[in-house]
């Protein structure tokens, strides 16, 4: 194979390395034009904007990881300062939650049966 066994180690450690010295920056190379042709596609820009339109339409997601973390963060906190900052978080939390759920409200004509308001805080 090219006569590799005849080379010394030290000379196919400096062959790998000159390899990948020339071959890394080459793949970067071929790699960022990839993506520059890709990006000036227009395929690349409707993607955008359907991004953007599904963002327009979904409601906004009711996450509860972040509140979950803030109350649990109450139950073990002794600390006045840090209760105080806590129950503040959770009422921003509140406020956020609320402006967003009636933002996505459906008009009421197209509500089901399963809608209720007792699931808003």
């Amino acid at each position: 194979m090219f006569g590799l066994k005849r080379i010394s180690i030290k000379s196919k450690l400096a062959l790998l390395a000159g390899v990948f010295v020339v071959g890394f920056p080459v793949f970067g190379y071929l790699g960022f034009d990839a993506l520059k042709s890709c990006k000036n596609n227009t395929n690349y820009q409707r993607v955008g904007q359907d991004k953007d339109l599904i963002a327009d339409i979904l409601p906004p997601p009711a996450y509860i990881i972040e509140t979950y973390l803030v109350t649990n963060l109450l139950a073990y906190e002794t600390d006045e300062a840090k209760l105080a900052q806590h129950v503040e978080k959770l009422q921003a939390l509140k406020r956020l939650f609320r402006s967003s759920s009636r933002l996505a409200e459906r008009p009421a004509g197209r509500r089901n049966e399963t809608d209720n308001d007792s699931s808003i805080v």
